[in-house]
This record gives C-alpha cells, structure tokens and sequence, in this order.
C-alpha cells in the first residue's frame, strides 16, 4: 500500500522547505508527496519548479489563488493512492510519523480519518525533541478515538473519499472543513482517531495569518462556523454521572457514551471509585469517593450554572436514585433537564442534525 501526501503551498517557502526536508529526513513508509502550487510568487515557484525537476515532487498549479479547501480537493481528485495524508505547509514531522497513523489505520476498517499527536502540554518542561522521545516514541502503536480531524495533517483512507468525497467548497478557503469533513465520515460510519504514537508539529494559521491578518481572520472564522452551525445545529453539554446503582450497566453505559461523544456532545463524567473508563480524547472525568459522590456532584452543578448560559450543561444523565435526589434542590431541577439513564442514554439519543 502506498500514500499521497497531498500539501497546498502559497508562498512561505522557508516553511515549505522545512517541511519537506522533515518528511524526506523521517518519512519511512512508501509515499509520494504532490504539492499543489497554489499560484506562488516567483521565490516559491522556482523552488517547487527545481524540486520537480528533481523528481522529488509532483507538482500541481494552480493558475490563480484558489485557497486550502479547493487546493486539497484538487489533491484528492488526482490522487489514486490507497491512503492520502493531508497536510500543511507550516509543519514538521518526527521519525516514523506516516508508518504510525497508517498502522493505526489498519488496526479497524472503521477507521477512516487518523490524526497525529501535535501538542505538547503546558507542563511539559522541554523541547519539542525530547517531547517526541520520552513521550510520543513510547506510544507506539497506540491510539484514542476523537471528536473530529484536524485539518493541519490527517489521513484518510481511500474508502472514506470513494464514499463522501472531498472537503466541501462552501468552506473554501478554510476553516470548519476539516470538522464538517469529519462529521460526514462519522455520519458514513467511519470513526476518526488520533495515533498517539505519531507526531508533527504545527506552527499555525502561517499562511491565512498573513493573508487576513488578525481581523480578516476573526471574521473568516467567524463566517464559517455561521455556516457549519447552521448545517449541524448545536452541540450540546451533558453531565453524567456514575454511581454504584449503574454498576452491571457499564457496559452498555459506555457504548452509549462513544455514540453521545460522536454526535459531538462535550461530556463530563463525574464518577465514584468504579471501573469505568471511555478510550475517547473528548471527554473529561471527575473522580469522587463514593460516601462524598452526592456533595461532590451539588457542588460542581453549583460552579456549573454560575456561568453564562450558553456554556452551563445542557441535561444531566444520571441513575433513578440519583434523579430523585437532584430533584429535591430547585435550583438544579429549575436549570437543568435531569435524565434517567434507563430512559435516555441507553437507547438512542440526540440525534445528529443536518438540514
């Protein structure tokens, strides 16, 4: 099997350079990399011309600017390859990096958009070398399900374009595809991962920095999810909370969760000292003792609805026991719509909307 690297380029050829001697240096798996020139200055374009020349590249022009989303469908439409990664110009990757995501790709057939691990943790103390080697090199192999790709550097298996196709142009020239493109690979029954054991950097917004600047950008991003939230409605917040009167459901209770987590609602788990544990990165889990659960649910509900109402949750999912106990306090029972879990989560819920 082989893998197309598909990557947009408008000018900053020192960012490209730096990317394409990363992929040359630490790209181990069998690729071929076509870069689409998308109407370049002089500087960009005779460095793309002599790589091509070179046969390091496929070069594809554009004759005038036509930005990320048409640039990277134009990739996709000449690629035949069994997988293609899509990938900015403004990154670098680690050893290893394409042969980890194409190895979490086959661990499932469901698995059809992969992302690599790109962020370092604040807490971190190091650089981004020593990140990779203590960290990333150790998780070989592994990978958590996620929300959804993100744009900077994702692949995707052929069966997922042969499918739903390409990015949708109504976001050209970016922003909210890569999450729209998402949800419609979600929607076609495919799952979206991380390879935990993959790493590239990304340095960020390089090219549509310079080109809007900080308040063309803030509206550009600003129309966009006008429009990806007219199409898919808004997400919602739910807290759930696991109690000892949910033990024997935990298994159905967590299928339930990863269905909630791929319509894209942002969950938070507050849970006494039981086993249960969702391999998803969107998820948040708060751990309480049990004798303490009940205060410890109160007081979270508490901080909860003192933010502005947008933010606050928008239903609790909880046990009957649990239910009959929020509802005593009409403070909760008045800003919350509590759910009993028979009822709500273990049968289908929240629908994915499209219009």
């Amino acid at each position: 099997m082989d893998c197309d690297i598909i990557m947009p380029v408008y000018n900053q050829p020192s960012y490209t350079k730096a990317c394409l001697d990363s992929i040359k240096k630490h790209t181990d798996y069998p690729h071929r990399i076509v870069v689409v020139d998308d109407a370049s200055s002089s500087e960009t374009a005779e460095y793309l011309d002599k790589l091509s020349n070179e046969n390091e590249i496929v070069l594809l022009r554009n004759q005038e600017n036509l930005g990320w989303v048409r640039s990277v469908n134009k990739g996709l439409n000449f690629s035949k390859a069994q997988y293609v990664c899509v990938m900015n110009n403004d990154t670098v990757v680690y050893p290893g990096w394409l042969s980890e995501m194409v190895s979490v790709a086959l661990k499932n057939a469901a698995f059809g958009l992969v992302n690599p691990e790109w962020e370092i943790p604040e807490k971190f103390k190091g650089s981004r070398e020593d990140y990779f080697r203590i960290v990333i090199k150790k998780q070989n192999g592994k990978f958590i399900e996620t929300d959804w790709v993100r744009g900077f550097c994702f692949l995707i298996k052929r069966a997922v374009i042969e499918k739903i196709g390409g990015l949708d142009q109504i976001f050209s020239p970016g922003y909210f595809d890569d999450w729209d493109y998402s949800l419609r690979a979600i929607q076609a029954g495919f799952l979206v991962v991380k390879a935990q054991g993959a790493f590239v950097w990304h340095y960020k917004n390089v090219t549509h920095g310079q080109l809007l600047k900080k308040k063309g950008l803030e509206q550009e991003i600003i129309q966009k999810k006008g429009i990806f939230c007219n199409r898919w409605g808004k997400f919602q917040k739910a807290l759930l909370i696991v109690d000892r009167l949910l033990k024997g459901k935990s298994g159905n209770l967590e299928e339930s969760c990863f269905c909630l987590l791929r319509k894209q609602v942002r969950l938070v788990v507050i849970k006494g000292r039981l086993d249960f544990n969702l391999h998803h990165a969107n998820y948040f889990v708060i751990t309480s003792s049990d004798y303490f659960l009940k205060a410890r649910v109160l007081f979270h509900l508490w901080r909860n609805f003192l933010l502005k109402p947008g933010k606050r949750y928008d239903y609790v999912i909880c046990s009957l026991g649990m239910k009959n106990f929020l509802e005593r306090f009409g403070v909760v029972s008045k800003r919350y719509i509590i759910k009993d879990v028979e009822e709500e989560l273990l049968k289908e819920t929240v629908p994915l909307r499209r219009v």
